[in-house]
């Protein structure tokens, strides 16, 4: 059986079809303007809003469909949503949301192609949190993503406790972003502490702590040594091991061999964000870097990678033997 990647981001950018929003200043960042060339993706002239579904959206789902179809590796994944901020009256604030990728395109997606398995962003300050969740289940959702740090939401808040129950009782994990934000505008970046999440893991939810607490270079606060302690008190805590071969968190790989902390990790890739064997310079040998950079489908190098760098097997298999039961 092939592996099941947890951490597959769904772009949305249509609003008069699809209900998603892109703010301009994330139109201009590095990501979106590299990604595609970076992925293949021919065709794209801008990312417009208004323009019709033959634009970023559907050749983004298209290409995305291509990869996994001719991956060796993967059988599937968990395609993601994204929420936005909300203010105290629980009304999404469109002034300060950078990215909108609604839960209503993320099903319509999932629909459309088999292997991948919807993961719908709902943001708990919602004032509908709660039919949104029992959509999710009913839709067949493998869990709940939530960014923090972008969506300026403390989840360690005792008011989203009966948002943690109610997951619980639908048998819904959370992947929720931990240590720092590179990619999506950031509004607070301790919102990534993983000490925030104890509330939903007292309440009986499992979490599954997106980048394993990491904060990648550049950053004075470092979060993996307590995430790490964390898993000692929390049983129902683990890691993914998303985007792990990108430039600024590549350093980690080799602490997470070390760590001895495999049997709580599982496999996530964090696509569209580019994978660099070239990261593994200091680590791997140069014949190794440039045999891994000639693989050409993104998942598959993702894959290889994070094995030569020793990453164990059961840590790839772990996604669909926890989300697929």
């Amino acid at each position: 059986m092939g592996y099941l990647d947890c951490h597959i981001h769904l772009v949305g950018t249509n609003n008069r079809t699809h209900q998603c929003y892109v703010s301009d200043r994330l139109k201009k960042s590095l990501l979106f303007k590299f990604a595609p060339l970076y992925l293949g993706i021919k065709g794209i002239q801008e990312i417009d809003n208004q323009g019709d579904d033959l634009t970023l959206d559907t050749l983004f789902a298209d290409k995305l469909v291509e990869l996994i179809d001719s991956s060796q590796n993967l059988d599937g994944g968990v395609l993601l949503a994204m929420d936005g901020v909300y203010d105290i009256n629980g009304k999404i604030d469109w002034q300060r949301t950078d990215l909108y990728v609604s839960n209503q395109y993320l099903y319509k997606v999932c629909n459309r192609h088999p292997g991948l398995y919807p993961g719908p962003s709902i943001n708990p300050a919602r004032r509908d949190w709660q039919p949104e969740l029992e959509t999710a289940a009913e839709k067949g959702a493998l869990l709940v993503k939530l960014l923090p740090n972008s969506m300026d939401i403390d989840l360690s808040k005792k008011q989203f406790s009966p948002f943690f129950r109610q997951m619980a009782k639908l048998n819904l994990p959370l992947l929720s972003h931990t240590g720092f934000e590179h990619s999506i505008c950031p509004i607070n970046q301790k919102y990534g502490d993983p000490a925030r999440l104890r509330r939903a893991l007292d309440e009986g939810v499992t979490v599954i702590a997106a980048h394993c607490g990491t904060s990648g270079f550049g950053h004075l606060k470092e979060y993996f040594p307590f995430f790490v302690k964390m898993l000692a008190a929390y049983p129902n805590l683990y890691g993914d091991i998303s985007a792990f071969n990108s430039l600024s968190r590549t350093l980690y790989l080799k602490k997470l061999v070390n760590s001895k902390i495999a049997n709580r990790l599982i496999y996530g890739s964090d696509f569209p964000v580019p994978v660099f064997a070239e990261a593994c310079l200091a680590r791997l040998p140069l014949k190794e870097i440039i045999k891994l950079r000639k693989i050409t489908n993104y998942f598959d190098r993702d894959v290889a990678i994070k094995k030569a760098m020793g990453v164990e097997e059961q840590v790839f298999q772990r996604s669909a033997e926890m989300l697929l039961q």
